[in-house]
C-alpha cells in the first residue's frame, strides 16, 4: 500500500464467491467505500485496485479466490407452499446446534393477493455485518405486481430477540443463506396469513381481458372469469337471452364449452358470489366458420419452365400457377362465415428458391400452412419423404437425352482416322480371307475341275457348313452396329431430379449441377457426352432452345419414362393436410384429367423426336461436299483410278497380248504333231464305248420290264386258280 495520507485510516477487504459466480471486494471501515464487482474469469492471483477519496490514493493488491462451491440443505428447508393453512413455522437447518456453512434455503407462501402475510421472528441469531445480504442474512421479498421486490429492508442478520414483517399481499419468499465462514444458532419464525373479508370482484374476463372472445367453429372453447375476494367466491356461467350450449365447469371458475358452433354467438354471463356480496360481468363470444384453409397459403417453389417461371411477363401463366388456384379455389371455398378467401402467396419474401435442392429442405418443405412445387414423384404417390402430403399434378411426356452436334466433318476424320489407325486390323483381316479361300479351294479340291473362273460354286455338306458360318458372321457384325443407350458414358442432370436418378438407373456415369443454364454451359464445354432434360422443359428453357437454333444442340434420344410433377403440403397436422381436404383435391385431379391436360397442352411446347437414328445422323455427315476430307478422297481415289487403268491397259497390251499369241503358237503346234492323232483316237473310242454301254443299258431295261408285266399276269392268274 502506498500514497499520501491527510489522515490514518484502516481498510479490511474481504472475497467471497456470489451464486452468480462474481468475486467482489467490500470496504467496510471507510466511509461511502463502494463495492466493485468483477467476473471470475477476469481473477486470476492478485488483483490491483485504485480507489480514491478526497487526498488519498490507494493500490491494494487483494487475492480474489473463485473456487467455493456454495451449497444447499433441501431437507432440512422444504418450500412451503401451503395456502389453505392459516398459520405456520419455519425455522433454519441445523436445529439447536446452529445452521451449517454454505446453506441456502427458501420458503414460498402463497395466499390471495388481497390477503396479506405477517412473519413473526425469535431467537435470531444469525453473522453480525453492516451489509447483510453478502453474508449470513435472511430475505424477505413480495411479488403483488408481476415482479419480487423487498418487504421492509435488503436483509436481516445479527442478533435480534423478536421481530416482525409484514407484506402487502398474499405471495411471500423467504431466503436464508449463509457463506463459508462464520455461523450462528439460527432463526425460528411463524407465519400468518391475514385476510380481510370483502366481497367478489370479478377483475378478468375473457383471454386477454378484454370481456371479447372470438374462436371458430368445431372446436372445444375455454371461458374464464377471475373474482377476487374472501371467502372464495362461487362462479356460476349463464348465457345472455338464451340455453347454455353443451359445456363443462371446472373447478377455477371457467367453463368449457364443447364444439362450439356459429350458433353459440351470443353473451355470457359471470356471476362470482360469496357470503359478503356478489358482482356480475358479461363476455361477448364470436364463433366463426371453421375454414378448410387458411387465410393465407405460403408457397416454396424454385424456376422450372414451363411449371413454374419467375419472369413477369409469363410467370402467371405457367402450369402450376394455373393449376395451384383452380384447384384450391374449389376445394378452399370462399368461408364467408370466417376469414373469406383464402390468399395464395406466390411472390412472398422466401416463396422463390434458387435451386431444386434448396427447395426440397426439410424447414422449407415442412413450413406451416406452405405448399412446395414443382416436385418430382410418381403417379401413384400420396406423400413425400413418408410423412407429408403429396399431390401429383403434371406427367412428364419423358426424359430427352440431349447430345452436342459434332462440328463439320468430324465423322469423316474420326473414320479416316480410325481406318489409318487400324491398319494392323486390315492386314489381319486379308490375312483371314486369304486362309479362308485356302481352306474353301482345299474343300472343292477335287470336284467341278471342269469349272474355271472366281464363281465356283462348292457342293457338300461341310463346304455349305462353311458358308452359312460365314454368313452368320456377317449379319452379327451389322446387328453389333445398331444404337445404343446412354450407358457408361459421363451424363450431366439437375442434382437429385427425376432425370438424375434414371441416369443411375442406365449405368451412366453422371454428373449433377443445380440449374438448367449451368447444365447447359456443362454441355456446351463438352464436359459430358449428353444431358438427360424433361421433354417440357427442353422446349422451354431459352438456353437449351437457342442452342437446338444454332444446331448446337440435338435430341439424341426420347426416352419413354413416365414421371410426374406435383405439391407437397407442409406441416403434416396442419388444415391442408386435412384427410378431407387432401380428398377433394385428389378427387378433383382424377375428375377434371382432360381439363388439366387441355391447360398443359395449351402452355407447353412440344420437343420433336429426333427424325432418323443417332447412327443415320452421324453417317449422314461422311459425306459431306463441303468437307476437305471428301473433296480430298475424292481427288485420291480419281488419282488411283486413273493411274491403275493406265496400269491395265499397259498389262494387257503389253504382257498379256504377247502372252496370248504365244498360248496360240503353242496350241497350233500340238494340233499339228502325233500327240494330236493319239488323242483324235482316243476319244473316238471314248465315244465309241459309250454308245455301247448306252445301247447295253437301253435293253437291259426294256427286257426288265417286259419280265415285271409278264410275272403279274402269272400272280393274277394264280391267284384265280386258288379260288
Amino acid at each position: 500500500m502506498r500514497g499520501c495520507f491527510c489522515q490514518a485510516f484502516q481498510y479490511t477487504y474481504i472475497r467471497e464467491l456470489r451464486t452468480d459466480e462474481t468475486c467482489f471486494d467490500v470496504h467496510e471501515s471507510f466511509p461511502g467505500a463502494k463495492v466493485h464487482f468483477f467476473p471470475c474469469h477476469e481473477m486470476k492471483g492478485n488483483q490491483e485496485f485504485l480507489f480514491t477519496e478526497a487526498c488519498v490514493f490507494l493500490f491494494l493488491l487483494v487475492p480474489c479466490v473463485c473456487s467455493v462451491e456454495l451449497k444447499t440443505t433441501p431437507k432440512e428447508c422444504p418450500n412451503i407452499t401451503k395456502t389453505n393453512e392459516v398459520e405456520g413455522k419455519f425455522h433454519s437447518p441445523g436445529g439447536a446446534g446452529g445452521y451449517p456453512n454454505n446453506s441456502d434455503c427458501l420458503w414460498q407462501i402463497q395466499a390471495s393477493l388481497a390477503a396479506t402475510v405477517q412473519i413473526i421472528f425469535e431467537d435470531f441469531d444469525l453473522e453480525l455485518s453492516k451489509t447483510c445480504f453478502h453474508y449470513d442474512s435472511v430475505k424477505v421479498t413480495q411479488n403483488c405486481g408481476g415482479s419480487w421486490v423487498d418487504v421492509d429492508q435488503d436483509a436481516y442478520c445479527g442478533n435480534r430477540t423478536r421481530f416482525n414483517v409484514t407484506s402487502s399481499c398474499g405471495w411471500v419468499r423467504i431466503r436464508f443463506k449463509s457463506d463459508e465462514s462464520i455461523t450462528g444458532r439460527g432463526f425460528n419464525a411463524t407465519y400468518r396469513i391475514i385476510r380481510d373479508r370483502k366481497p367478489p370482484v370479478i377483475t378478468c374476463l375473457g383471454p386477454d381481458c378484454n370481456k371479447t372472445q372470438h374462436e371458430i367453429a368445431e372446436s372445444d372453447v375455454r371461458l374464464d372469469c377471475v373474482a377476487e375476494g374472501y371467502p372464495l367466491p362461487i362462479v356460476e356461467w349463464s348465457r345472455v337471452g338464451g340455453v347454455m350450449p353443451n359445456y363443462r365447469q371446472l373447478s377455477n371458475g371457467s367453463v368449457v364449452l364443447k364444439q362450439v358452433k356459429m350458433t353459440d354467438t351470443g353473451v355470457y354471463q359471470c356471476q362470482a358470489n360469496n357470503s359478503q356480496g356478489g358482482d356480475i360481468d358479461r363476455l361477448s363470444l364470436h364463433v366463426a366458420e371453421k375454414c378448410t384453409c387458411p387465410k393465407r397459403i405460403l408457397t416454396n417453389w424454385y424456376e422450372l419452365p414451363p411449371y413454374t417461371r419467375t419472369d413477369a411477363a409469363r410467370k402467371e401463366n405457367s402450369l402450376f400457377r394455373v393449376l395451384i388456384r383452380t384447384i384450391f379455389q374449389t376445394c378452399c371455398g370462399n368461408c364467408t362465415g370466417g376469414h373469406g378467401p383464402s390468399e395464395i402467396i406466390f411472390d412472398g419474401a422466401n416463396s422463390t428458391k434458387m435451386s431444386f435442392i434448396e427447395t426440397r429442405k426439410e424447414e422449407n418443405l415442412n413450413q406451416k400452412d406452405t405448399i412446395s412445387f414443382p416436385i418430382p414423384g410418381n403417379a401413384d404417390d400420396t406423400t413425400y419423404q413418408n410423412t407429408l402430403r403429396f399431390l401429383p399434378l403434371v406427367t412428364s411426356p419423358g426424359i430427352a437425352f440431349v447430345v452436342v452436334n459434332d462440328e463439320p466433318g468430324t465423322s469423316a476424320n474420326a473414320v479416316f482416322t480410325s481406318v489409318l489407325g487400324g491398319w494392323p486390323v486390315l492386314v489381319l483381316t486379308l490375312i483371314m480371307a486369304l486362309l479362308s479361300g485356302m481352306i474353301m479351294w482345299a474343300l472343292c479340291l477335287g470336284i467341278d475341275r471342269e469349272c474355271r473362273g472366281i464363281d465356283r460354286e462348292c457342293r457338300g455338306i461341310d463346304r455349305e457348313c462353311l458358308c452359312i458360318d460365314r454368313e452368320c458372321r456377317g449379319i452379327d457384325r451389322e446387328c453389333r452396329s445398331i444404337d445404343r443407350e446412354c450407358r457408361c458414358i459421363d451424363v450431366v442432370a439437375i442434382q437429385n431430379s427425376t432425370e438424375y436418378r434414371l441416369g443411375i438407373q442406365k449405368n451412366a456415369q453422371m454428373k449433377a449441377e443445380l440449374t438448367l443454364d449451368a447444365m447447359a454451359q456443362h454441355l456446351k464445354a463438352r464436359k459430358s457426352k449428353g444431358a438427360l432434360v424433361d421433354t417440357y422443359v427442353a422446349a422451354e428453357v431459352p438456353t437449351f432452345t437457342e442452342a437446338f437454333k444454332n444446331q448446337e444442340f440435338r435430341v439424341s434420344q426420347m426416352l419413354d419414362h413416365s414421371s410426374n410433377y406435383g405439391i407437397v403440403f407442409g406441416d403434416e397436422n396442419g388444415p391442408l393436410s386435412e384427410d378431407s381436404f387432401q380428398k377433394c383435391v385428389h378427387d378433383y385431379v382424377l375428375v377434371n384429367k382432360a381439363e388439366i391436360s387441355k391447360k398443359v397442352e395449351s402452355r407447353v411446347e412440344a420437343l420433336d423426336k429426333p427424325k432418323e437414328s443417332a447412327a443415320v445422323e452421324k453417317s449422314s455427315g461422311l459425306f459431306d461436299a463441303s468437307s476437305p476430307l471428301f473433296t480430298n478422297a475424292v481427288y485420291s481415289s480419281l488419282g488411283m483410278l486413273l493411274f491403275l487403268a493406265a496400269c491395265g491397259i499397259t498389262w494387257d497390251y503389253g504382257y498379256m497380248r504377247h502372252w496370248r499369241k504365244k498360248s496360240e503358237l503353242e496350241e497350233l503346234e500340238m494340233l499339228g504333231g502325233p500327240g494330236y492323232e493319239v488323242a483324235k483316237r482316243n476319244m473316238d473310242m471314248m465315244d465309241a464305248m459309250m454308245r455301247e454301254v448306252q445301247e447295253f443299258y437301253d435293253n437291259w431295261n426294256r427286257r426288265l420290264d417286259e419280265i415285271t408285266v409278264r410275272h403279274d399276269e402269272e400272280q393274277k392268274v394264280l391267284a384265280k386258280h386258288h379260288k
